[in-house]
């Protein structure tokens, strides 16, 4: 017996399925069952590729965690990526898991202490010994979690090829 949601081979007799938990109906006739053939793709968005804008990162000290920050990119960037899908959802293609916050590939990097140059530390440590310097360390070293990533698995099914 076949799932008629996902598809997948299930055995006789069930009431649920074994692969995407939807309920089956035993079906009281005996006809075939059509087995539904899909075709699977990802959605995907590289935010390597951009050039960082707001709502791409966010500092630690606003969201904590790597969770946070994808709810705070997500709150960002939902609008944007759902016109994006739109062409996606127009030719058939469905979503096989919820979209959110846990599509986002985060990563957790330095703010800026990357950035500087030799001369730039010099003049920081500089810094240091009149007291400001201490503040633009702690900038320095800040950790944000940034975007990488926004991956959705999608299906439609299968297309004829006659």
């Amino acid at each position: 017996m076949y799932c008629p949601t996902c598809g997948k081979q299930t055995p006789d007799n069930s009431t649920f399925c074994l692969h995407c938990g939807s309920k089956i109906t035993a079906s009281s006739d005996k006809e075939a069952q059509v087995v539904t053939e899909w075709e699977y793709k990802d959605f995907v968005i590289d935010y390597t590729q951009f050039k960082p804008r707001p709502g791409h990162a966010i500092n630690q000290r606003d969201c904590p965690t790597l969770t946070d920050a994808a709810a705070y990119i997500w709150n960002y960037e939902q609008t944007r990526i759902r016109e994006q899908m739109q062409s996606w959802l127009d030719e058939g293609w469905e979503p096989i898991e919820p979209i959110g916050p846990k599509c986002f590939q985060l990563r957790e990097r330095s703010a800026y202490g990357e950035n500087v140059t030799p001369v730039g530390w010099i003049i920081i440590v500089f810094l240091c010994f009149f007291g400001i310097g201490f503040a633009i360390l702690l900038t320095l070293f800040e950790t944000i979690g940034e975007a990488t990533e926004f991956r959705v698995q999608m299906r439609r099914t299968k297309r004829s090829t006659s």
